[in-house]
């Protein structure tokens, strides 16, 4: 995932550094700067002049529109289309035409002619509409997340897997209460060990591994309640899918999200806690138990 984000990310950066040699379908360039300045020299026409960081100077003709995102766009020449400067000036001069419109941040200043109107770059945002868009995009990238790390989990490690489930089903109250203690005091430990000195790497450690093991405790409980709703009479990719289904699902609902995910999260950390713990005990008991008499070597022939 990372590698496909970050090719598409080379991808758009590329496409915009050559976007200065695409043309038009009326024959036309194109002229995009990513930093730096952006000129059209008086007797050259391009489509569209656009820059992100930096000024733009139009001496010849844009058919297009000119659009600066940080900086200031100088008008001299001909732009048929608007005039937009997001976070700078637009300025007019004399004999300069812009057809279209003309919208800055800073005031703009007309001394040529304008055939549209001119006014200020309007940032009213929607908030209502950001915070759901905001929240749907993190519902989305934690359910894929979630979804994979439990995948690999169940298609990787099954007896572990089997082990937090059978520890949580034979100790549910246990498993729940040391959930909660280790859901809340392991940030409380890596504070106090970042504030003894001594312990910095480790405290920082921990609190950059605390999102992995909030959502290792997360997708044990997914595989919990997958198995007890098919009561072991399915396969283990199917029960995790259908315990995750409906965890992600409740997760949609505003109230109920954060609450489900901490009992979740609690549960599946005190299950993988106790799990530890008793696999730990089985093998010091191994390791304790006394070995198997040698056999006699038989006796030489005479």
């Amino acid at each position: 995932m990372r590698r496909f984000l970050g090719v598409a990310a080379l991808a758009f950066v590329v496409s915009f550094a050559l976007a200065g040699t695409a043309l038009a379908a009326d024959g036309t360039k194109d002229f995009v700067v990513l930093t730096g300045s952006l000129l059209v020299p008086a007797g050259d026409t391009v489509n569209d002049a656009v820059i992100f960081d930096g000024d733009a100077t139009i001496e010849g003709t844009v058919t297009g529109n000119v659009v600066v995102f940080n900086g200031d766009a100088s008008i001299v020449g001909d732009v048929n289309g608007d005039v937009v400067a997001f976070n700078g000036r637009v300025l007019v001069g004399e004999g300069a035409t812009v057809h279209g419109n003309v919208r800055s941040r800073l005031s703009p200043r007309i001394a040529g002619q304008v055939d549209g109107t001119v006014g200020g770059v309007n940032f009213n945002v929607d908030w209502g509409n950001l915070r759901l868009a905001s929240r749907l995009a993190i519902w989305v990238a934690t359910t894929v997340s979630s979804f994979l790390l439990g995948l690999l989990i169940v298609l990787f490690a099954p007896r572990a897997a089997d082990a937090v489930a059978s520890a949580a089903e034979a100790r549910t109250g246990a498993a729940a209460g040391w959930g909660f203690l280790v859901l809340i005091g392991l940030p409380i430990f890596a504070v106090l060990a970042i504030v003894t000195l001594v312990g910095i790497p480790f405290g920082l450690g921990l609190l950059l591994a605390l999102g992995l093991l909030y959502w290792l405790g997360y997708v044990a409980s997914a595989y919990l309640l997958g198995r007890r709703l098919l009561k072991s009479s399915g396969s283990r990719v199917g029960a995790f899918a259908i315990g995750w289904g409906i965890l992600r699902v409740v997760a949609l609902v505003p109230i109920l999200a954060g609450l489900l995910w901490v009992v979740a999260t609690a549960v599946g950390l005190g299950a993988i806690a106790i799990a530890a713990r008793a696999a730990g005990r089985k093998d010091a008991t191994a390791s304790m138990r006394p070995a198997p008499p040698t056999p006699p070597m038989p006796a030489m022939p005479a």
